[in-house]
């Protein structure tokens, strides 16, 4: 089973001019690059290599069976600070999504590159379901990391605390077909590793820091398995944080002087016996 995000595209596309033509053009590029066609190789033999060599096998979330597609018909799409500069990479399930995040990225104070919130829903009364306040600001680990969001590990849906949501092109331009996948963090590290927007992220990054915000990609093997896979298989230097609770982000467009504001923030985690649980895991290139 496939889905036909056609409409819901060409409506991101032209409401991210709003943000930037730059970044319009570039997630155009991208989706088109994703839903259809792979990049041409001098030969057949090379083109079948190279195409042996890219491929990521994953669980179709519609019908629950596990497929295997080319890498590069993963989606991905930038994320880009308010003067065009890429500060990270954003994989979404859905078109609607890609608003959300770019619009969140591309604040004139994005608070994360410092700090993280801890949260704590609370019940209110009168409330129809839990409060969630941005109230209580941690220093972060990391200093303008790269980004790189998401949807992660749901151990309810999975059973294990390693999947990823990615949505996956038809690599065919008569065929707009999406397909949502769940892969594994050994699945994951390799797209991630070779994505181009995330190269340029880290050529233009201005620390060594990368920060997985998914939700609980850190509670288990996630995060320490993609970063082993970015230092031993792409060299990388980078330190690799996450979170080990669900994620939550957030942003306020400002007043009269067209400022923004974003935040991140995650849920506490106890542990059996009521402990809090450390909310950030990091690993070291070394």
């Amino acid at each position: 089973m496939s889905r036909d995000f056609s409409f819901g595209f060409d409506v991101v596309v032209r409401d991210l001019r709003d943000i930037s033509e730059e970044l319009s053009r570039t997630v155009a590029d991208r989706i088109r690059e994703a839903g259809s066609g792979l990049r041409s190789t001098a030969t057949e033999a090379a083109r079948a290599e190279e195409q042996a060599a890219a491929r990521i096998s994953g669980i179709d979330v519609d019908t629950g069976q596990r497929v295997s597609v080319d890498r590069r018909t993963v989606l991905s799409v930038p994320l880009m600070d308010d003067n065009d500069r890429v500060i990270g990479v954003f994989y979404p399930r859905e078109p609607r999504e890609i608003m959300r995040m770019t619009y969140w990225a591309s604040s004139t104070d994005r608070t994360t590159d410092r700090e993280f919130y801890l949260l704590r829903p609370t019940m209110e009364e009168g409330a129809f379901g839990p409060t969630t306040k941005f109230d209580d600001p941690r220093p972060a680990a990391w200093t303008d990391p790269i980004f790189v969001q998401a949807h992660g590990p749901n151990r309810a849906v999975d059973g294990n605390d390693n999947m990823f949501n990615v949505l996956a092109g038809s690599g065919t331009a008569a065929d707009p077909a999406w397909r949502i996948l769940r892969v594994s963090d050994t699945e994951f590290g390799p797209t991630l590793g070779s994505d181009s927007v995330l190269l340029r992220a880290a050529a233009e990054a201005r620390s060594d820091d990368l920060l997985i915000m998914s939700c609980n990609a850190a509670s288990g093997s996630a995060v320490r398995t993609i970063s082993g896979y970015l230092r031993d298989s792409v060299g990388s230097t980078l330190t690799v944080h996450g979170f080990t609770g669900k994620t939550v982000e957030r942003m306020h467009a400002g007043g009269g002087d067209g400022g923004s504001t974003s935040w991140f923030g995650v849920h506490e985690v106890l542990d059996a016996s009521g402990t809090p649980i450390d909310p950030v895991n990091s690993y070291p290139p070394g």
